[in-house]
């Protein structure tokens, strides 16, 4: 994402720490997620924290379709404060990277 002056923000959403029996389905998760965030309109951080909540807690149970978490159980798990929050990484402006690499 850009910010003012050119600014890169980039986020980084660490995994769950999670039991993994399998991993079918988890991208397909994730995605599916990322896009229900987006589609209600949430920022960034909150749509991506919600995906890797999805995806992490499909990947302890077997199955593609089946393995998927419940509504219940992931707000439960977005609830709870071990629970990984993104984080972001801002670098410089567009100019103050041209200047440096010339």
């Amino acid at each position: 994402m850009l910010g003012r002056a050119g600014e890169r923000h980039y986020l980084f959403q660490p995994a769950l720490r999670v039991r993994v029996v399998d991993t079918t389905g988890a991208g397909d998760a994730f995605h599916g997620a990322a896009a229900w965030g987006l589609l209600r309109g949430y920022r960034p951080a909150r749509w991506l924290r919600v995906a890797a909540v999805v995806a992490g807690l499909k990947c302890r149970r077997a199955g593609g379709r089946s393995g998927l978490p419940r509504r219940a159980e992931v707000l439960h798990r977005l609830a709870q404060p071990s629970t990984p929050r993104p984080v972001t990484l801002v670098y410089g402006s567009v100019r103050e990277r041209a200047a440096w690499h010339s």
